[in-house]
This record gives C-alpha cells, sequence and structure tokens, in this order.
C-alpha cells in the first residue's frame, strides 16, 4: 500500500500583462450596465482573429479584459507605438463585428498597459 504525504491541490496561478482594456464582469441585476455573457463570449471568440489575447478571471465567469500580449511588442516599437497598435486592433474587432461599447460616456477602446495575477484554488 502506498500513502501519499506530499500536498496535492487542484489550484492554479495566472497572471498576464497586455496593452488593452477591461471588460468588465458580465451585466446582472448588479451590474446592470456591461456586456453581457453572449457579448463577451463572441469578443473572446474573434479576440484570435485579430491576434488579441482575452484573459478572464474566475473559471470564465468574472471579470474579463482583452488586448494585445507584451510579447507582441515589437523590438523597434515604443510603447506608444504599441498601445496605438493595440487600440487599432480593439477598434477593428468592435467596428467590423458590430460590437457596441454599453457605456460609451466613460468607456473606450484605448489600450493602457494592464497585468493581473490571480490564485485560485
Amino acid at each position: 500500500m502506498k500513502i501519499r504525504i506530499s500536498f496535492v491541490s487542484n489550484s492554479s496561478n495566472t497572471s498576464f500583462c497586455i496593452a488593452g482594456v477591461d471588460l468588465g464582469w458580465p451585466r446582472d441585476q448588479c451590474i446592470p450596465i456591461a456586456f453581457t455573457k453572449e457579448e463577451l463570449q463572441q469578443i473572446e471568440s474573434l479576440s484570435y482573429k485579430y491576434g488579441l489575447t482575452y484573459e478572464v478571471n474566475g473559471y470564465g465567469e468574472g471579470q474579463s479584459w482583452i488586448g494585445l500580449s507584451i510579447e507582441n511588442m515589437k523590438e523597434d516599437e515604443t510603447l506608444r507605438e504599441f498601445k496605438n497598435r493595440a487600440t487599432k486592433l480593439l477598434e477593428q474587432l468592435f467596428e467590423e463585428n458590430n460590437i457596441s461599447v454599453p457605456f460609451p460616456e466613460r468607456w473606450t477602446l484605448k489600450a493602457n498597459i494592464l497585468h493581473e495575477g490571480w490564485h485560485e484554488g
């Protein structure tokens, strides 16, 4: 008979760094002005077509972000140029697929450097 004496875990760590935007949490009664789950799923499925990274916290049900991974920054590209390139890709994704921003007065597609990390488990 074998006895396991080491620590076993189903937890995981996640982190990312992108030039992008915070899409927020899915719309519900507490957050009425936000993207619906269906809209977020559409954005996620389209992100790869545009070379963008889609990240979500909470096993697919939490806050989400989209943008250009810092790994895609070119050697001769300035940070401003990288953020502008990410902004253009985001605008292209939203415009070409008729996805409207739920609260345009306070939310834009202008990319910023975003980084997050969390432990799930």
